[in-house]
């Protein structure tokens, strides 16, 4: 298998799975086989894949803790420079510093300036500071040609990129009341209703599998109807409407729709006879929590539930972005729902498709 890959390279995605000790080797091998870099230059992404740690993203030197060098102020760190560059890229919302970060590396290089292991003769700190002072002058309001607002300032936090599935900021994907009992019952009215919801499970699922392939956090809204969940005014409704209640805990009916599921460590808060997420207690503290500026919602109805969240979300500063083939109106059609949170919530409004297919 190694002379495989050494000789012939990697076709399309290759997975290797070995010990610690044997792919710290092989990772710096390939790096070197392939010209990627070098193990005192680079970093890599490490994903876990425990239920309970799913969601968490590490991000580690290929050179390891060079434990040789300790205190001898010759650790080459670009390679923890590019790490912290693309956390801060990736997490924090800084667009452009992972671009900055390598620029201002490769520049440094070609002033010789550099520690040992690079034929230089900075210190570590040295070099840190050379780079820090060269990334300021990279960052001044006079470089704004090379890199678009990358951080927050008192005046303008953000100049959100709506051709960016993020719009560069750390988001979340809300799966708002996908569940059995809100499917439209297919009847003689509407015997299309089993084939536009398996188009609408199809289109869910292909956005939650696309947020989970980026590690990005898919949260679950679970409506539960019980009467005792239910307040006064709710009971009220119900009974001059001539309503029962749905979606009760325990029954098929409060499950969501297959294959819509939650994986194994995905939170899911409970709505209880709730229509707006945000009454949910610790949902608005867990989001700020997590630093979520950007909330993309789909489920079930468009013009209740998921209007009641969308409205709370924009009024407490959240960025939305609707899919319009993973949701369905209740009481209005389309175009009407559409048209509402484009212009009271200033949402961005998007096929399924559209979104997967855009650059994170």
């Amino acid at each position: 298998m190694n002379r495989n890959l050494l000789a012939f390279g990697v076709q399309g995605h290759r997975l290797i799975i070995a010990s610690n000790g044997y792919a710290d080797i092989m990772q710096a091998v390939l790096l070197d086989t392939f010209g990627q870099g070098v193990q005192e230059t680079s970093y890599a992404e490490n994903v876990y894949l425990h239920p309970e740690m799913h969601n968490l993203s590490e991000y580690q030197t290929v050179h390891g803790s060079a434990d040789d060098l300790v205190g001898k102020a010759k650790v080459n760190p670009s390679a923890t420079m590019k790490a912290a560059a693309a956390i801060l890229e990736r997490h924090g919302s800084c667009n452009g510093v992972e671009e900055a970060m390598n620029r201002t590396i490769e520049t440094l290089l070609r002033q010789d300036n550099a520690t040992p292991d690079q034929g230089g003769s900075m210190t570590t700190s040295e070099f840190v500071d050379a780079a820090l002072a060269h990334l300021a002058d990279e960052l001044s309001p006079s470089s704004t040609d090379k890199m678009d607002h990358p951080f927050p300032d008192d005046e303008k936090r953000y100049v959100p990129d709506a051709a960016r599935l993020a719009m560069g900021m750390s988001t979340a994907l809300l799966v708002i009341d996908f569940q059995n009992d809100f499917a439209p019952p297919p009847n003689e009215a509407d015997p299309d209703a089993v084939s536009r919801t398996a188009s609408l499970a199809a289109n869910t699922s292909r956005v939650i599998n696309s947020f989970r392939a980026q590690h990005r956090e898919v949260i679950f809204l679970r409506f539960l109807g019980d009467v005792e969940y239910q307040s006064p005014s709710w009971q009220y409704r119900n009974r001059i409407l001539n309503r029962k209640p749905f979606c009760l805990a325990g029954t098929p009916g409060a499950d969501f729709i297959a294959p819509v599921q939650p994986a194994p460590g995905e939170r899911v808060f409970d709505k209880r006879a709730l229509f707006d997420a945000f009454l949910c207690p610790g949902f608005e503290a867990y989001l700020k929590e997590r630093g979520y500026e950007h909330l993309v919602l789909l489920g079930l109805y468009s013009d209740v539930c998921v209007d009641a969240t969308a409205r709370t979300a924009f009024q407490k500063g959240f960025y939305v972005t609707l899919l319009e083939d993973c949701t369905l109106g209740l009481h209005l059609p389309a175009g009407e729902w559409t048209r509402l949170f484009k212009a009271v919530y200033g949402a961005r409004v998007l096929a399924s498709e559209q979104l997967v297919g855009m650059k994170v």
